[in-house]
């Protein structure tokens, strides 16, 4: 096998040349490296590209963004899912312009007390923006590694997991370590290819004994995940050509957003009882309730079917409906719900108006 400083040099010299131009590498900023390596968590480079630029320009700084609140910070992030990033991500700004003087730690035990920051995160933030001698681990790296030490079982957990840390650890040269854990990343998303890996073109191809011994492609193992199905009816009223949007506790899932009101539902079929159930609930009577379309969405290991209705107002029972499920509502023309922070569901429901 190629001495593990050879394999290095190739991989840094491979980084060099192919290496994808993106705004978080412009610099070692690394409060946009921090803001870059939150939003990529669970999400793909190119959805995250238009979030990251345009997230920028309303929090140019650490201590912007420490002190807008956190309504803005969400609207910026609606769209983007996962919205305790968002939330987390406004925490920990604050905590380090308080108790840090707007400066990041450069130690990972330390980065890993900040809100949203795990052994993955505060090693990407520690290695790329302060060179600092420490691995990292993402999928992409997972699947690199689990190739090129032809490593079978199941990567999210141990003892393989530990075993890929201990792996990423072991590769680390004595400079560049950020550079050097970009390329491993790098090299996951473009070439090392879940499906289809390219490894003609793989710089580590001399090296790797998953293509050595014919089974790059079988790794890393997948285990097969199981979806919890579940249904939940999205209600656009309507009262003068202004919508009723709803804002969620903070003790719920997406806390502080707002959406069309909405309702768990048994199955797929949509009760003969809505109008009832919307008037005991949200204090209004509607009328002329029709089916719009259906969106498919999921979260983690939940697989959502959403039915959308319109529907619209017979006569408010009480001025502010309340519910212990909501903690305030507005009735809005539907253009203005880009200045609230709501969910990319609410915004396909919106397109079906």
């Amino acid at each position: 096998m190629i001495p593990r400083h050879k394999r290095v040099g190739s991989l840094l010299q491979w980084f060099d040349r192919s290496q994808r131009v993106l705004p978080w590498r412009e610099n070692k900023d690394p409060y946009r490296i921090w803001v870059s390596e939150i939003m990529l968590q669970q999400t793909t480079v190119k959805t995250v590209l238009p979030y990251y630029e345009r997230f920028l320009k309303k929090f140019p700084t650490l201590e912007s963004l420490a002190k807008s609140s956190l309504d803005k910070v969400l609207v910026a992030w609606s769209g983007l899912g996962y919205y305790s990033r968002g939330r987390n991500l406004h925490k920990a700004a604050e905590i380090l312009v308080k108790e840090y003087n707007g400066k990041f730690p450069r130690d990972v035990q330390e980065l890993q007390k900040l809100p949203g920051i795990g052994r993955y995160t505060a090693g990407a933030v520690a290695s790329i923006a302060f060179d600092e001698k420490v691995p990292l681990l993402d999928g992409n790296v997972i699947r690199v590694l689990t190739r090129l030490y032809a490593l079978r079982g199941d990567p999210r957990k141990n003892p393989l997991l530990e075993e890929l840390w201990g792996k990423a650890d072991s590769l680390l040269p004595q400079k560049r370590c950020g550079d050097h854990n970009q390329a491993l990343m790098e090299l996951g998303a473009t070439v090392c290819l879940p499906r289809e890996p390219l490894c003609l073109l793989c710089p580590l191809n001399d090296s790797c004994e998953g293509n050595r011994l014919g089974i790059a492609r079988e790794l890393p193992q997948k285990v097969k995940k199981s979806y919890h199905k579940r249904y939940r009816l999205i209600t656009l009223i309507e009262n003068n050509g202004r919508y009723l949007i709803a804002r969620k506790s903070a003790k719920k899932l997406m806390g502080r957003l707002w959406e069309f009101p909405s309702f768990d539902l048994k199955n797929e079929r949509i009760p003969d009882s809505l109008s009832r159930i919307v008037e005991k609930v949200l204090g209004i009577r509607v009328k002329n309730a029709t089916l719009i379309g259906k969106i498919s969405h999921a979260i983690m290991n939940e697989r959502f079917v959403v039915p959308v209705m319109k529907c619209k107002v017979v006569r408010l029972r009480r001025t502010t409906p309340t519910q212990q499920f909501y903690t305030g509502f507005r009735w809005i023309d539907p253009k203005k719900l880009a200045e609230y922070p709501t969910s990319s569901v609410n915004r396909k429901a919106l397109g079906l108006l």
